[in-house]
């Protein structure tokens, strides 16, 4: 990660999303310094050598996983460095933005390929509106956050396995899902699978790693903590 100290109010700077060949989910490691959405023209690809042809591919996903739109990455000295959409035209500001906190699926060629973000380090929580059934989000920050420390809002009294999260592998298949219980008095936190609860240190996202997430209805948020600087 790389940062600098602006105007002695806030830290900027700028870090990569490990990738991994085939999907994953990932987005921003940081908030926008101004505005309330990132650009996809905001987002650059590293880990090559001199240039790349679509060896990353990021695709936007409706509420229920399926792929709704897909921009390939191109660096080709001389002729073009930025993202394509699926007709092949170069996508610029304003086409495809999302706020912070809100994931996206990527698909890479190749292992090494890392999805670089620039902005502010948030140092208060972040949160992320979710909609009914289907969401991906990633981790908004620029260091390892636990599920332990995220929490879900949106909700009155209580709520009781109304928002799950889930762990995805390299094919977008489910490897464990977790359910978020604020049952006054009994538990409050996240339950596994086996409904065990979640411990610190059992689920960790990395900076600008994602999970898809699951909402039995419209109006609910997931809250990312702010760091601690």
């Amino acid at each position: 990660m790389h940062t600098a100290q602006c105007g002695g109010s806030f830290i900027v700077g700028y870090k990569s999303a490990e990738l991994q060949e085939a999907g994953l989910t990932a987005g921003a490691c940081f908030v926008p310094v101004t505005g309330s959405t990132f650009d996809l023209t905001d987002l650059k690809v590293t880990g090559y050598d001199e240039s790349t042809e679509a060896d990353l591919q990021i695709q936007t996903l409706d509420e229920f996983g399926r792929t709704v739109a897909i921009y390939s990455y191109y660096d080709v000295p001389g002729e073009l460095t930025g993202w394509l959409d699926g007709d092949d035209n170069e996508v610029v500001v304003g086409d495809v933005t999302f706020q912070p906190g809100e994931g996206l699926w990527t698909y890479c060629t190749i292992d090494g390929l890392g999805l670089q973000s620039a902005g502010m380090v948030p140092t208060t929580a972040v949160t992320v509106t979710l909609q009914e059934a289907g969401l991906s989000i990633a981790n908004p920050t620029p260091v390892n956050v636990d599920l332990t420390d995220t929490y879900i809002g949106g909700y009155e009294e209580s709520t009781e396995a109304d928002v799950q999260v889930q762990t995805l592998d390299e094919f977008g298949r489910t490897v464990g899902i977790y359910s978020y219980y604020d049952v006054p008095g009994e538990l409050t936190g996240w339950l596994d699978g086996d409904d065990n609860e979640v411990e610190v240190g059992d689920v960790v996202i990395g900076p600008g790693q994602g999970l898809w997430t699951y909402s039995n209805a419209d109006g609910f948020t997931f809250v990312f903590p702010g760091v601690a600087l």
